[in-house]
């Protein structure tokens, strides 16, 4: 294999690497008021009652003094007085900045090994 061959193929992966490494990112769990605005917009929310039963639920809204949503393939209604706390996905930056350095330097780092005794 050619040497221009080796490094084309380290740079093409080493960027798709990082492209979907900055597009997928990572998410953190904030805790969101019990709203009607917080969560009737999201699709998907965490919801973790008194109990300490959690349940993720998608398509949620409020009807009257209850949350209601799908819980796998089941309609789900808990009433507000039973939620402690609800959560919603939002994108963490900073580990995401995070990951797609290292990977970077693992992708140099890798080059660096390959490259020199392909005879570049």
């Amino acid at each position: 294999m050619k040497t221009e061959d080796i490094i084309r193929k380290t740079l093409t992966i080493g960027m798709l690497l990082v492209f979907v490494m900055t597009n997928s990112g990572c998410f953190k769990r904030v805790a969101v008021p019990i709203e009607k605005e917080q969560v009737e917009n999201k699709q998907k929310i965490y919801v973790l009652l008194i109990s300490g039963q959690e349940y993720k639920i998608t398509n949620p809204r409020m009807e009257g003094d209850s949350l209601v949503g799908k819980f796998g393939d089941e309609e789900i209604k808990i009433p507000l007085s039973e939620v402690k706390k609800v959560e919603i996905l939002q994108p963490d930056e900073k580990k995401t900045i995070r990951n797609a350095l290292i990977l970077m330097a693992v992708i140099v780092i890798y080059g660096l090994t390959i490259i020199p005794p392909a005879g570049f």
